[in-house]
């Protein structure tokens, strides 16, 4: 037997003198001498905990209170930031009451989606440091240490383990597991465990992730919260389960640098149910490819994706884009739609308090018609003695003209008077407050839009002789 003492900084937590420290018993494992007294909790000032939940079971919300009841045995003065998803929240008030605790609730019936609730509560956070926790997994309280320290020392991704995932049986928690007697019995399971198996058996807890081959890589993870988002933070193109914890390892580690371990220690989860969202489901391969997609980028490449919002598609301003956002479909497309070219003419858009409302559609409805089929055109929207329109201009190559003193009625007047204004060889005058002035309107673009120049179609054109409508091929409204 060995006794080991770990290095303890005044910043990251306080022991009594002689606490208790770790010996090897004979079977291999790791525990706690009983000879001497208990460490006092640390003080965890700046650091917020966060926490995604979907309590679809018994063992799901027992878990979360042994969790809550870990944290508060050995640790104080931090910050539990607990997202639970569901129909109705299933988190009891006392658990969501505790003074710690900030709970906050999202109503859905989907899939559990880790990476979206990690974000809400990562910016729901006011600590300097993120601790980002399975809310079923633990780590021995010297390792968060030593952990704690490293990121105040300037430390940016801290894993708070060796890289094995021990899990304890359920019906070892069932069967009277407490916080904080429940560390003295932790097996401590180094990377080579499966070299001496017959060493390292235990009913009660057996490494569930992580040997010499491969380290788990997800659980327990405390990083600086500017350094969490410079990085990207949750990639919420993976939902529900599979593939989220070793992407983030392998973005934070392009991007940043791989992140530090706490070696000699183990991380612990507590068993459960494996239902929908902890088994292979139809998010899988989906979730698979996302990661394949960032193993192979880049650092360049992945530094561009993350700043795009985990997208590729380039958003320039030639082109039109449309956003999908329905029950069976999301995402950004660019559209391929030929447009016309209208630059050779301004639009006067007569309009006045007459023609003010939701009652007459058409100033809109011509906005988004120019902008579906046409490029370059110039739009004046000219107003008579209101400010009905003034916000019109938001609209795509529109601009806004306020004529004080002109009698609405007065049309040749006003298209006088903004004359100065048009710079362009054409203008096409339409009267919002004449079905005719329309009706010529989108008669004179469907032209445009039957040949190839519309050079060709608007000198013979003049808006304000009579002719009658005449139906479009076109879509028009």
């Amino acid at each position: 037997m060995f006794d080991r003492r770990h290095a303890i900084d005044g910043r990251a937590g306080q022991f009594e003198p002689n606490e208790r420290v770790l010996v090897d018993d004979s079977s291999g494992g790791r525990r706690h001498s009983d000879t001497e007294p208990r460490m006092k909790r640390q003080r965890l000032s700046g650091v917020s905990i966060l926490m995604s939940v979907k309590i679809d079971s018994r063992e799901r919300l027992r878990n979360l209170r042994l969790m809550l009841d870990y944290y508060e045995s050995f640790y104080e003065d931090y910050e539990l930031v607990v997202v639970e998803q569901d129909n109705e929240s299933r988190i009891p008030c006392e658990i969501v009451d505790r003074p710690q605790v900030r709970h906050h609730f999202i109503a859905s019936d989907d899939v559990h989606w880790k990476t979206r609730n990690h974000n809400v509560a990562a910016r729901l956070s006011r600590g300097e440091f993120l601790l980002m926790s399975d809310c079923d997994i633990f780590v021995h309280p010297e390792a968060m240490t030593q952990a704690l320290r490293r990121v105040r020392e300037g430390g940016h991704f801290v894993q708070l383990f060796n890289g094995v995932l021990v899990q304890i049986a359920s019906n070892y928690v069932d069967g009277g597991m407490r916080f904080p007697d429940a560390v003295d019995v932790l097996r401590y399971f180094p990377r080579t465990y499966q070299q001496e198996p017959s060493r390292f058996r235990d009913e009660r807890m057996q490494p569930l992730y992580g040997n010499h081959n491969y380290l788990a890589t997800g659980g327990a993870t405390l990083c600086r919260r500017d350094a969490f988002h410079l990085v990207g933070g949750w990639n919420e193109n993976f939902v529900s389960f599979g593939f989220e914890d070793q992407e983030f390892f392998e973005r934070v580690t392009k991007l940043d640098g791989p992140p530090e371990r706490i070696e000699g220690y183990n991380a612990y989860h507590l068993e459960h149910p494996r239902l929908d969202d902890s088994v292979y489901n139809n998010f899988y391969r989906s979730n698979e490819a996302e990661f394949r997609r960032v193993c192979a980028m880049s650092r360049e490449a992945l530094r561009d994706y993350v700043n795009k919002g985990f997208r590729t598609i380039r958003f320039t301003h030639d082109g039109a884009f449309m956003l999908t956002a329905s029950a069976d479909r999301w995402g950004w497309q660019k559209t391929s739609c030929e447009r016309r070219d209208l630059s050779c003419a301004t639009i006067l858009l007569l309009m006045s308090a007459h023609t003010a409302g939701t009652a007459n559609p058409w100033p809109r409805a011509i906005a988004s018609y120019l902008e579906d089929n046409f490029e370059k055109y110039d739009v004046l929207a000219v107003e008579m003695q209101s400010y009905a329109y003034r916000f019109f201009g938001s609209k795509k190559y529109l601009r806004y003209h306020r004529l004080e003193d002109i009698d609405p009625q007065d049309q040749k007047t006003a298209v006088q008077a903004v004359l100065p204004l048009v710079k362009r060889q054409h203008a096409l005058v339409v009267d919002i407050a004449s079905p005719s002035s329309i009706d010529r309107f989108f008669d004179t673009l469907d032209e445009i839009l039957d040949h190839q120049n519309a050079a060709k179609i608007l000198p013979s054109r003049s808006l304000l002789e009579s002719k009658p409508a005449v139906a479009s091929s076109h879509g028009r409204p």
